[in-house]
């Protein structure tokens, strides 16, 4: 058993090196890319082992692939991740990956998955997801009011507070200490720290983490039209240190009169790059993350430059953002124009964009496109649509990085934020208007089928939903 483990490893091996797979970001990122990198039939030979055995087989083989390929030695991002949680030692950073992984491929992770769900409400959820039933079992809930968006990391959720000048941004702890006999069930979640000031109405909240600098949160403030910076510190959100304001302007009237920022994204292969979409200005504005002075409470912290625009077509409207598998290409909806904006990426010290399709997503020209996810896969990229004929478009990926649509299906009314659970075979979409959260199947050509699974609220209206990540 132990050669077979070290065959797989060196095949591992071999295919990362023909594929040029960049070093993922993450744990949820290492355990998808190393799904890419082993065959089904190796799969099937790791599930035979229990944890104990499977851990002390592949340390040696799969193990060392990823400790020298994926930089654990040095100061890759993974190993930045890693570090910035408490795990020092390659060694041990390879074993979390290799015990996440093991648990993704028997699916003993994904048989029932935690999800938050954010709300234009008075509340944030967490919900159980049985992903064989399809039963929604209700673990906890908050009070925070239009929390629009919200992540969930480290035992922690971040949430943005969308209300005008008076918004905020909250961090929840998660805890399963208590029992409750309430509709609470048996999980907390307490506030723990004070909202925290930030631009006019946050539409999306970033995690953070630099190596000498720590831990931060970042929100895009859509009518401030700016990026604002807050430390975190013990769990809790400190001080705002930054906050970066753009100018700029549309044609679409009503829409496009100011600066609009609607999301930001960790560019992959360029370290201390960050992408902050502009739906007013019609750019994709390209930050620097530096450090900075820093305030009395968190001196020296981190900063961020505005280094240049990515330019969109005019009346566009770029709204939300996605990567490739190989971070070689960026896909961008454009809420106006229902367009997917596909750009190629380049450079290595300093990325570059190229735009080199532009391809219809929303036929009916409603101009509420949403939100824009990637298939775990890579082979399929999927988009939402509010305001007429909702639904999600979707896209098979082709060799060339460009898309081809291949299908659309019908959801409930006003579909914004939606996610794909972690093997992907579930899709789920947050119909605001329809007050529910909607399930559809990924079947094996990337279409999709809705399933008789609705979890529906009775006064909040959901405008978020993603998983409890690992």
């Amino acid at each position: 058993m132990l050669i077979l483990i070290l065959m797989i490893g060196s095949l591992v091996g071999t295919k990362a090196q023909n594929d040029k797979s960049h070093i993922p970001n993450d744990l949820e990122e290492a355990v998808k890319s190393l799904d890419k990198l082993i065959s089904d039939e190796d799969k099937s030979e790791l599930r035979k082992m229990n944890e104990d055995e499977y851990l002390a087989a592949t340390h040696f083989g799969i193990g060392r692939y990823i400790r020298n390929e994926w930089g654990l030695w040095r100061d890759s991002n993974l190993s930045k991740y890693f570090r910035h949680r408490g795990i020092k030692h390659p060694d041990d950073m390879s074993g979390e990956i290799l015990r996440a992984y093991y648990k993704f491929i028997c699916q003993s992770t994904w048989n029932d998955i935690d999800l938050l769900i954010g709300t234009y409400g008075e509340h944030l959820y967490v919900y159980n997801l049985n992903c064989q039933t399809l039963e929604f079992t209700l673990k906890a809930k908050a009070e925070a009011k239009n929390a629009s968006y919200a992540l969930a990391e480290l035992g922690q959720i971040f949430a943005v507070s969308e209300v005008g000048k008076g918004s905020g941004a909250y961090s929840f702890q998660m805890g399963e200490d208590s029992v409750s006999d309430d509709a609470n069930g048996g999980m907390t979640v307490q506030l723990t720290a004070d909202r925290r000031q930030t631009g006019a109405d946050p539409c999306f909240v970033m995690h953070y983490a630099e190596q000498y600098l720590g831990a931060y949160m970042m929100t895009a403030d859509y009518s401030g039209g700016s990026v604002s910076v807050f430390p975190i510190r013990n769990g809790q959100i400190g001080e705002r240190v930054e906050q970066i304001c753009f100018e700029g302007s549309g044609p679409v009237e009503g829409r496009q009169e100011s600066s609009h920022i609607h999301q930001l994204k960790a560019v992959p292969n360029a370290e201390g790059y960050i992408l902050a979409s502009d739906l007013g200005a019609d750019v994709i504005r390209l930050l620097k993350t530096g450090k900075g002075e820093g305030t009395s409470e968190v001196p020296g912290t981190l900063k961020l430059t505005h280094i240049e625009d990515i330019e969109c077509p005019a009346g566009s409207g770029p709204r939300h953002m996605e990567f490739s598998a190989d971070g070689r290409m960026l896909y961008c909806i454009a809420e106006l124009s229902g367009e997917v904006l596909a750009y190629k990426v380049s450079g290595k010290k300093k990325p570059a964009f190229k735009l080199v399709q532009r391809i219809q997503a929303d036929e009916v020209n409603a101009g509420g496109s949403a939100d824009i996810h990637m298939h775990p896969s890579g082979q399929w990229l999927y988009t939402s649509h509010r305001l007429e004929n909702d639904g999600i478009s979707i896209f098979k990926v082709l060799k060339d990085g460009k898309l081809e649509k291949i299908g659309y299906a019908h959801t409930g009314r006003h579909p914004r934020n939606f996610m794909i659970t972690p093997d992907g075979k579930l899709l789920l979409v947050a119909c605001r208007d329809e007050r529910s959260i909607q399930v559809f199947r990924i079947e094996p050509d990337g279409t999709l089928t809705q399933t008789q699974s609705t979890l529906i609220f009775d006064e909040d209206m959901p405008s978020s939903v993603t998983t409890i990540q690992l």
